[in-house]
């Protein structure tokens, strides 16, 4: 075993999905490297964006982008994908995949003569992408309503390489059809979701995401090292119990703090939505439209219901019929009917509008009256109730779930599991930092252990003795030999669950308190 490592980064400058091509090793122009990734703080649903930066040498200019004599201009350039690895005892990992966001030139001829390179990840862009368009669906586990999601947004993480995308290489040659599941790790949903997709046309990619993994009530979405897609279910956590590594005062820093998460009333919100009965009417337009003579036009609707004043989504949109859902006449607001001459079909549809193509085989123009409507299955939003678990103590300290469950009895659950987490005063490490210098078992659980990984922890002053998850980690290397790392952490739940089903969790009389979730 040895207390040496290697760090090696690397740019895909020609975004061909390998880093093998020349120039593409920055390893020996290579000063420093940040990178961070996974969740900023214990409790939280969705990780923050992945990130890293390097800082590499650039006194002959290679790394200064508008460089023309450069070998490697113009290819250095924004969405690059970047690979930073780490290798020890002969075992090499992936620490951070990313896209190249800024190209930082110092600018002084004579100052430091280096390039910071800048790089961002999928959480970042995929709150930009919007809105999100993807078909309603009803009655499905938290898992498979985020497989279309990703789908519909098509939004590729930066460690997913030789998929085939329209314009980028020949398929079956140099590239390959590409499947959500190539880069989307993930775990059964334990939640059943009534309904998703009914958010209307201002959700991005990330809210949608942040919303579907809200009502998992306890699963956890985020990017891994390799910049790929990880979603892990509410139970994930509650059935690894087992410790990977013990720290007993050998941690560089820790960030302690008691009595600082302590909550006795805790509220979990739940929505209640009801499909109706097809056809009813989703929406209508109060503008005439015009249809050329010989020719087509296209209205989107979006889906309201102006008597009942609520929200409403739709499905199964029905293409509307001439008398029933619409007239066309031969002037905007009056002139002879003419509806037997236009015919309508809808050409597209989300969980909230649908867009009606109108055809007019006259030789005339015509005009769609004013208050034609679209019809289909109505889904309709009755607002949330709440589920509460409280100690009943005379201060209340209350603590919310940022997302409405579609299950009463699962948000019941999720509050009373809250509750015995929360309630009562404790000390907890939400950060720990280790520099392992000479120590080759500290060197090797900074590189090994990861987002996911159950540690132990004994600090001698605070008295502190408990497991924790690590969910976030910030990595720091300096040449030549420096190296740093921080976790995030949060606290572990010391009790065994029992678990319907499953092969370890479900032995009556060793684990046997119901998991609520």
């Amino acid at each position: 075993m040895s207390t040496v490592m290697t760090i090696a980064a690397h740019i895909d400058l020609n975004d061909d999905g390998d880093y093998g091509d020349a120039y593409e090793n920055v390893s020996d122009r290579l000063i420093e490297a940040e990178w961070e990734l996974g969740l900023d703080n214990a409790f939280d649903i969705v990780g923050r964006d992945g990130t890293a930066r390097l800082v590499v040498d650039n006194e002959d200019r290679r790394f200064s982008p508008e460089y023309a004599s450069s070998p490697i201009y113009p290819n250095l350039t924004v969405d690059r994908p970047v690979r930073i690895q780490t290798t020890k005892d002969g075992t090499t990992r992936t620490m951070q995949v990313g896209w190249l966001a800024a190209v930082n030139p110092a600018p002084v001829r004579g100052g430091p003569m280096t390039t910071e390179l800048m790089c961002d990840g999928w959480m970042g862009r995929a709150a930009n992408v919007l809105p999100l368009t993807t078909r309603l669906m009803t009655d499905v586990t938290t898992d498979a309503a985020l497989l279309q999601i990703i789908q519909s947004g098509a939004l590729y993480p930066p460690g997913f390489a030789n998929a085939w995308r329209l314009g980028y290489g020949r398929l079956g040659h140099t590239t390959r059809l590409s499947s959500v599941s190539a880069y989307f790790n993930y775990e059964a949903g334990r939640a059943t979701l009534g309904i998703v997709g009914d958010w209307g046309n201002e959700m991005s990619l990330l809210g949608a995401i942040r919303d579907v993994v809200g009502r998992e009530g306890g699963g956890v979405f985020f990017t891994d090292r390799g910049g790929n897609l990880v979603f892990w279910n509410s139970a994930h956590f509650p059935m690894d119990t087992v410790s990977d590594a013990t720290f007993s005062g050998t941690m560089q820093e820790i960030d302690y703090r008691y009595g600082e998460q302590v909550f006795n009333y805790i509220v979990v919100p739940v929505h209640t939505k009801k499909i109706g009965v097809s056809p009813e009417v989703l929406g209508n337009s109060q503008k005439a439209l015009k249809v050329p003579a010989g020719g087509t036009a296209q209205a989107t609707i979006r889906y309201a219901d102006p008597d009942a004043g609520v929200k409403v989504g739709g499905q199964n949109a029905i293409a509307p019929v001439g008398s029933t859902d619409f007239t066309a006449k031969t002037e905007e607001a009056a002139g002879a009917d003419n509806t037997s001459s236009v015919t309508a079909a809808v050409t597209n549809e989300t969980g909230s509008s649908a867009t009606i193509t109108f055809t007019n085989i006259a030789p005339m123009d015509l005009w769609v009256q004013s208050g034609y409507q679209v019809r289909g299955t109505k889904i309709t939003d009755y607002g949330q109730q709440e589920k509460k678990a409280t100690t009943g103590a005379k201060v209340r300290r209350q603590w919310a779930w940022p997302t409405p469950l579609d299950d009463p009895d699962r948000a019941e659950g999720l509050a009373k599991y809250r509750l015995r987490l929360m309630m009562d005063a404790q000390g907890h490490v939400s950060r720990m930092a280790l520099e392992p210098g000479g120590s080759d078992t500290l060197l090797e659980n900074a590189l090994a252990l990861t987002v996911g990984s159950r540690i132990s922890i004994v600090e001698y002053q605070t008295a502190v003795s408990k497991d924790y998850f690590i969910i976030g980690e910030h990595g720091l290397w300096r040449a030549p030999r420096y190296y740093r790392t921080e976790w995030k952490l949060m606290p572990a739940d010391s009790t065994k669950y029992w678990i319907l089903g499953h092969a370890t969790y479900s032995k009556l009389g060793s684990t046997t308190r119901p998991f609520p979730l």
